[in-house]
């Protein structure tokens, strides 16, 4: 099984605990506002509302927040705002309280689906990704065959608010496999194809032609007297080892390294690097390429 492939099923057993603890509550809750703390069934209705409209402002916030910071930190946060409002609703003696309950909710399933959905489409390949969400999506339903059951057993047998707090116990269990186990894609750690900065500095690219190229040069000086040209020059002249050198300093799909060995590999490379580019600042002694890494191109690569 490759490796993004097992870290998708790492993500559906994390969250499992979820889904079977939002089966469990909401299952209960409209029972439980209604019958112990006075909620009419209009009220219950406004509480619920004020949940779907919080989401719905967050959403595309959290989403954003999500590309600069990763998706397991907002996945996270989520976990552990489930665990608040869940043990929450066993320490209130009104409905009202349940209203600023269900705005955190409604943020924290904003947080987990804007995240979770986005970490599938890091993970999974175009072909697989019909796939990835269709377990994410099971993963939702088996939760919800075992969590209404189990929760409308536990308050039965030991009333409401042990339902609430062994939900909550329930995501402790979630937030550990998911801080333990559960891994981004890239270095940057969901940042991967954020916009990047890369600096291409004139002696670091001699060092590295002395190192990499020496037999193509007759003496230490020639490479002094090439490379002294200037950046500008060489990469506007389109040197083709100045492209080598930049392809090597800048992360553009997966397996890279591979596709640098060959002289095809290195033009098709080359080819995204230019759809990628957002900014070139160029001196003598350097260059500041501004690019921003494009999803798309990473699963067009297959060896």
């Amino acid at each position: 099984m490759e490796k993004n492939v097992r870290m998708l099923y790492t993500l559906y057993v994390s969250i499992f605990p979820l889904m079977v603890c939002s089966g469990m509550i909401y299952s209960i809750l409209a029972v439980y506002l209604n019958t112990h703390l006075g909620a009419t069934t209009t009220m219950v209705g406004f509480i619920y509302m004020v949940g779907s409209a919080s989401g719905a402002i967050f959403s595309p916030i959290i989403g954003k927040l999500s590309d600069r910071v990763g998706r397991k930190p907002i996945m996270v946060f989520s976990m552990v705002g489930f665990m608040v409002a869940f043990s929450a609703y066993a320490f209130i003696w009104s409905f009202i309280q349940a209203f600023p309950i269900q705005a955190l909710e409604g943020l924290t399933w904003a947080a987990m689906g804007a995240a979770a959905t986005a970490f599938i489409a890091d993970h999974a390949s175009p072909e697989k990704r019909g796939w990835a969400m269709g377990m994410y999506e099971r993963t939702w339903f088996m939760g919800w065959i075992i969590g209404p059951v189990l929760g409308g057993y536990i308050a039965d047998v030991f009333g409401f608010k042990t339902t609430f707090l062994t939900g909550s116990i329930l995501l402790v269990v979630g937030l550990a496999l998911m801080v333990l186990f559960v891994r981004e894609n890239g270095k940057s750690d969901g940042r991967s194809f954020g916009r990047m900065e890369v600096k291409i500095r004139r002696e670091d690219f001699e060092d590295w032609l002395y190192r990499e190229h020496k037999s193509s040069f007759k003496s230490l000086e020639q490479i002094k007297d090439f490379a002294g040209q200037g950046m500008a020059f060489l990469f506007t002249s389109g040197s083709n080892l100045l492209k080598s050198y930049i392809l090597r300093r800048v992360r553009l799909i997966e397996s890279q390294e591979q596709l640098l060995r060959t002289v095809q590999g290195q033009t098709y490379l080359w080819w995204i690097f230019s759809q990628t580019v957002e900014e070139i600042h160029c001196s003598k002694d350097e260059l500041t390429i501004v690019y921003k890494p494009k999803e798309k191109y990473k699963p067009l690569v297959k060896y």
